[in-house]
């Protein structure tokens, strides 16, 4: 074995030649061989493109032509088309009797080679059985295994344009025109759509990830729900360019997301589900309640998609892929009904609505207010708050009024009822038709879990 040199190749080390005569030459035999082989795989198998030359093939077998073998390097100007063909192919056959009508237009400056990886039978059959395979004039070569892996294609018809031994074109059947042809024929090159099928296009694989590597810029629309994502906070924001609106929510949590799309007030909500704490208890297991309750929603739209369109898509990623379904309903409920003692409250002097805390007496500041943002205050909350106190507002006033109540009266119906008695303001339990918004379980959602 001759000595390795780690400083050169393994390969060429392992085919140094011999030194005896009858050796040397049985070498070069082989060596002679191999150089060939390697020609004449690559000449097969390297894929061509607009702009590379075309090795000189002798083609066969042909069926419906007066040659038997065609030379795929044309000379003299003319132009060659490769029309890449199946029987199984509609718009590949529907084709034929326009290609027919440009070949005989032509004449010998242009000649059509339908191209088929089928048999000679199945393509004999075709030609004989077939209205416009029985019509055409044009040469099929049949059981094709080198064209195609020249010019790798998946979907038909495809069109490969050949001038001077060079590809020219490659293309749809439709920019096979007599307009298109003419200019090929009188012009070094031609710039028409370039035919390039995604080859390695997975269909089994996310549309989102392979798209994303070749164009983003193709999305029109695209949303995206998933669980928390840890280590990245809680935040929401919109996004706009020329083009696109992107709205997102970062770990949000659920009963936020449904309050977001719905819009419903934070103690309009019943939650209708077999375990309440696992959307309520915050406080037992902090880490199980974000796994169970913090959800990623991002949507991509139109640079002028309306919100409310966005809004409708919310909608639908939280009722499809969420483990909540929500909807309105009319329930009888239990609340307070706010109404007024004597002559009510005086009308506010302040010129625009004001509302502030004092942190040092832990008051609630409220100038200027109608009684219905006065009651929309009580009814608010951080968050969705199923069970927090409903007000209702019967008092009839439809002037502004000045307030200042305990800051604990918010969440607490009986601090508030005191709070309001000097106002001339009564709060009364009571019970009333009113809209809800109820969540329920998502059983698609937990079947799949």
């Amino acid at each position: 074995m001759p000595d390795i040199n780690p400083g050169r190749s393994l390969m060429a080390a392992s085919v140094l030649p011999p030194q005896n005569h009858h050796c040397k030459m049985k070498y070069m035999l082989c060596l002679l061989a191999f150089l060939c082989l390697g020609t004449i795989y690559g000449q097969y198998t390297r894929p061509l493109t607009v702009g590379d030359n075309v090795p000189d093939r002798i083609l066969r077998p042909l069926l419906n032509a007066p040659f038997t073998s065609y030379h795929l390097k044309a000379k003299n100007g003319k132009l060659v088309i490769l029309d890449f063909f199946d029987t199984r192919c509609g718009s590949c056959i529907a084709a034929l009797p326009r290609f027919d009508s440009l070949q005989k237009r032509f004449g010998n400056m242009l000649s059509i080679l339908v191209v088929c990886s089928e048999s000679s039978t199945a393509i004999g059959r075709f030609l004989k059985t077939n209205p416009k395979g029985k019509n055409t004039r044009l040469p099929f070569l049949t059981g094709d295994a080198v064209l195609r892996r020249h010019f790798p294609h998946y979907l038909l018809p495809h069109e490969v344009w050949i001038k001077n031994g060079k590809v020219m074109a490659i293309t749809e059947a439709q920019s096979i025109t007599a307009a298109n042809l003419e200019k090929a024929l009188t012009s070094a090159t031609i710039q028409l759509p370039l035919k390039k099928d995604l080859l390695d296009f997975n269909p089994k694989l996310s549309l989102r990830s392979q798209l994303a590597a070749i164009d983003s810029t193709l999305f029109l629309r695209q949303n995206l729900l998933t669980r928390q994502v840890v280590g990245l906070g809680s935040r929401r924001g919109t996004e706009h360019t020329t083009a696109t609106k992107r709205v997102y929510f970062i770990n949000w949590g659920l009963l936020s997301l449904f309050q977001h799309a719905w819009k419903f007030q934070a103690n309009r909500v019943l939650l209708e589900v077999s375990e309440p704490a696992r959307y309520l208890d915050k406080t037992t297991d902090p880490e199980e309640w974000k796994r169970n309750n913090l959800f990623c929603y991002e949507g991509v739209f139109p640079g002028d998609c309306p919100d409310s369109l966005v809004l409708e898509d919310l909608k639908a990623s939280l009722q499809t892929a969420s483990p909540l379904l929500g909807s309105w309903q009319n329930r009888e409920l239990p609340c307070y009904v706010l109404t007024t003692e004597g002559n009510g409250p005086a009308r506010s002097k302040a010129e625009r609505p004001a509302y502030r805390k004092d942190n040092l007496s832990d008051s609630v500041f409220m100038q200027g207010h109608s009684m219905q943002a006065i009651t929309a205050i009580c009814n608010s909350a951080n968050q969705p708050s199923p069970g927090k106190a409903i007000i209702v507002n019967e008092t009839g006033i439809d002037y502004p009024i000045d307030l200042v109540i305990p800051f604990k009266a918010l969440s607490d119906p009986d601090v508030l009822t005191g709070a309001l008695i000097p106002y001339q303001l009564r709060l009364t339990p009571a019970k009333r038709q009113l809209a809800v918004f109820v969540l329920t379980e998502n059983p698609s959602y937990h079947q799949k879990k």
